[in-house]
């Protein structure tokens, strides 16, 4: 057998996971009163669990491979290094976030332990306890709106659509007014023009709806998003790198609460 990751005392690995897992080793680790779990590769993959809740995985596994899932997922463990989750939802992991796993969500992201030379990304909020690894890896933590980003799309479609309609209303209301002169002229008009005038109207009647719905969907899309903040609960090591949106930084070490947030333009640590 061999560890899944390494065992740690404290902030100091006490058994690194390329020692393998023997009986003496077994025996050591219960003569030292270390009395933590700790995960074993056996080789097999966890499997993926539905519940009430959402899916269930015990431990995230490279083997798992391009992961996505539509849900909220919640593992239990820990995301093993090089492991990939993509979801449409919220996450939480009950341990680390290991080096070179990625973990992708356009809800909110949780994790109960450190994010140590990963990359994880969450479309709202952002809650770790340690980020950056003493191995100085690069650790990227970043919130971006993907639900902001798919409105400025939509809202660009629609911008075309409401110029398209537009041009269409005018070459229309320049044919109105031009009957319109007819009539105060006096030019008799025949059965065949007043269908002609009447079913101009009907269509004019009916852009101008389209285009009213077509607005409030642009002011739908125009609202402003709750803004999105980073939250690290007890230190941040070498290396680490926040984003929010386009914005990106490299932090400082710092021992302490960290939260990190975007305004004006700007991102703000807010040392604690």
């Amino acid at each position: 057998m061999k560890l899944a990751k390494d065992v740690y005392k404290g902030q100091t690995i006490f058994l690194s996971r390329n020692v393998p897992l023997t009986e003496r080793v077994i025996d050591y680790l219960r003569s030292s009163g270390f009395s933590h779990k700790i995960a074993i590769d056996d080789g097999a993959v966890c499997p993926v669990r539905q519940s009430n809740r959402g899916y269930e995985i015990e431990i995230l596994e490279k083997q798992h491979g391009f992961l996505r899932l539509e849900g909220d997922v919640f593992i239990e463990g820990f995301a093993q290094a090089e492991s990939e989750l993509y979801c449409v939802g919220n996450v939480e992991v009950g341990g680390d976030v290991l080096a070179f796993a990625t973990i992708v969500c356009t809800g909110t992201l949780t994790v109960k332990g450190r994010v140590a030379g990963a990359t994880v990304v969450a479309g709202q909020n952002i809650k770790v306890v340690q980020a950056g690894s003493q191995y100085h890896l690069p650790t990227a933590i970043a919130c971006i709106d993907f639900q902001e980003k798919l409105n400025q799309e939509a809202k660009k479609e629609y911008e075309r659509e409401l110029d398209s309609l537009q041009q269409n209303i005018n070459k229309i209301g320049a044919a109105m007014a031009g009957y319109s002169r007819q009539q105060k002229e006096g030019v008799v008009q025949s059965p065949a023009e007043r269908a002609k005038i009447k079913k101009i109207f009907s269509m004019y009647t009916v852009l101008q709806n389209n285009r009213k719905k077509i607005q409030q969907q642009i002011e739908r899309l125009s609202g402003e998003s709750p803004p999105l903040s980073i939250h690290v609960e007890m230190s941040v090591a070498h290396d680490v790198t926040f984003g929010i949106g386009d914005l990106r930084l490299a932090a400082e070490p710092h021992a302490g609460e960290v939260i990190v947030s975007a305004r004006g333009g700007v991102l703000h640590f807010e040392n604690k």
